[in-house]
C-alpha cells in the first residue's frame, strides 16, 4: 500500500524524480482497459468503434469532473475560485468519489448520445449495455488504486474479525484518521510533556510498534525528523503533519538519549496502522464477480436492450450498500450517503420500465 510506486529519474540535481502515484496509475489502466473492452463489445454489436472510442473519452472526462466536484463540495467547502481550480486537477492524490463519477459520466453520456449517436439511430439502451462491463472493470481497478492510496479504508479488524487485516503506512489517510480518533498513536510513540513549547522528548513507545523495534526508547529527545531540525513538540508535530514528503514511508529520526554524554544516534523504522478490514479488496473481488455475471448473462441469457445496464446498477448498489457497513472513513456523507438506495431503486425501475415498454411495443398493431 504505497502511494508512490516508483519515481522516474530526471537529470536534475536535488530533484527526487517524477513520482508515479498508484492511484493515478490505476486510473490510467482503468481507462484503457475499459476502452478496450467497450470497443471489443461494440464491434460485435455493429456499433462503429471510433464512435465508442470518442464516447469513452467523454465518459472519462465527465466522470473525473463529477467525482472531483462532489469530493470538493463535501470535503473542502469555502475555497476561493483559484484554490478550487488548483485542487480540482490533483486527481493523482485520490479524492475521487465514485458516485460523483457515475453522475458526471451519465451527463456526458447523454450529451454525446444526443450530439453524435442520435442522428445515427443508435439505441441509447444498447449503447449503455455495451459500456456496463467497462464500468465494472474500471471500478475493480479503481479500488486497487484506493488500496494503494489508502482511501476508502475499512473499520478496525478486531481479533474476533474473521478476515485478513491490512496495514497502511504513515502518510496514508487511515493513519491520521485512526490517531485522531484515539485508536492508535501517530507513529508508535507519545510525548513526555503535553505543552507544545516543551522539548520533543519521547514519553512512551508502544510495545508492539515499529518504533520500538527500530530502537526508539523512552526518554529519547528528537533532534531532527527526515533531516529537518526540531526542538519543541510543536515543531515536531508540524513536521509530522505538514512537512511529510509524498511517498515517504520510512521514519528517520536523529535522537539523543537521556544519559549524560550519550552521542546522538539515527533511528529508522516504518510506522504502520493497526489492522483494518480490507474493504477495497472486497470491492475489487465483488466487481470481478459482477463483471463475470454481466458477461455470462449476455452470452447465455440473451438479455433485451437495457437489461445489462440495469443489472449493473442493481448489482453494484447492493454490493456498495453492504460494503459501506465495513468502511471506517468519513464517507459516505451528504448526498452520497443515500445514493446506493437511489441507484438500487433506479436499477429495478429501469428493468421493469424497459420490459413494459417492450411489451407495449409488441402489442401495437403493425402497419
Amino acid at each position: 500500500m504505497n502511494q508512490v510506486l516508483f519515481r522516474i529519474w530526471v537529470p536534475v540535481e536535488g530533484f527526487g524524480g517524477i513520482p508515479i502515484f498508484g492511484f493515478g496509475l490505476m486510473l490510467f489502466l482503468a481507462f484503457f482497459g475499459g476502452s478496450w473492452l467497450a470497443n471489443h463489445r461494440a464491434r460485435h454489436r455493429g456499433i462503429p468503434v471510433e464512435l465508442v472510442s470518442d464516447l469513452t473519452i467523454f465518459l472519462f472526462v465527465g466522470g473525473i469532473a463529477g467525482a472531483r466536484v462532489l469530493f470538493l463540495w463535501n470535503h473542502l467547502p469555502g475555497l476561493t475560485m483559484a484554490e478550487y481550480a488548483l485542487e480540482f486537477f490533483k486527481i493523482w492524490k485520490g479524492g475521487i468519489i465514485l458516485y460523483g463519477s457515475l453522475g458526471g459520466g451519465f451527463l456526458a453520456f447523454l450529451l454525446f448520445w444526443w450530439l453524435r449517436c442520435r442522428p445515427k439511430g443508435i439505441d441509447p439502451k444498447v449503447l449503455a449495455d455495451v459500456l456496463a462491463p467497462s464500468l465494472v472493470l474500471g471500478i475493480a481497478l479503481g479500488r486497487v488504486g484506493c488500496l494503494l492510496n489508502g482511501c476508502c479504508f475499512g473499520m478496525v479488524a478486531t481479533p474476533e474479525c474473521p478476515c485478513i487485516s491490512i496495514h497502511f503506512p504513515f502518510p496514508s489517510p487511515p493513519r491520521s484518521a485512526l490517531s485522531g480518533d484515539g485508536y492508535q498513536t501517530a507513529a508508535g510513540f507519545t510525548w513526555k510533556n503535553d505543552l507544545p513549547s516543551a522539548n520533543a522528548e519521547v514519553g512512551h513507545v508502544d510495545g508492539q510498534s515499529a518504533a520500538l523495534f527500530g530502537g526508539l526508547k523512552k526518554g529519547d529527545r528528537i533532534l531532527s525528523i527526515l533531516g529537518k531540525e526540531v526542538t519543541t513538540i510543536h515543531e515536531a508535530e508540524m513536521q509530522l503533519a505538514q512537512g511529510w514528503p509524498e511517498g515517504q514511508n520510512e521514519m528517520v529520526l536523529k535522537v539523543i538519549g537521556e544519559n549524560p554524554g550519550e552521542a546522538p544516534r539515527t533511528v529508522r523504522f516504518v510506522p504502520r496502522t493497526i489492522g483494518l478490514v480490507p474493504a477495497q479488496i472486497y470491492e475489487t473481488i465483488s466487481m470481478v464477480l459482477l463483471l463475470g455475471l454481466l458477461l455470462s448473462a449476455e452470452e447465455y441469457l440473451r438479455p433485451k436492450p437495457g437489461q445489462v445496464i440495469s443489472l449493473f446498477m442493481i448489482g453494484y448498489a447492493a454490493h456498495r450498500g453492504l460494503n459501506e457497513l465495513l468502511r471506517n472513513d468519513p464517507r459516505p456523507v451528504g448526498l452520497e450517503a443515500n445514493t446506493s438506495l437511489f441507484m438500487l431503486g433506479m436499477g429495478f425501475a429501469l428493468w421493469v420500465g424497459f420490459g413494459l415498454a417492450r411489451r407495449r411495443e409488441a402489442n401495437l398493431p403493425k402497419p
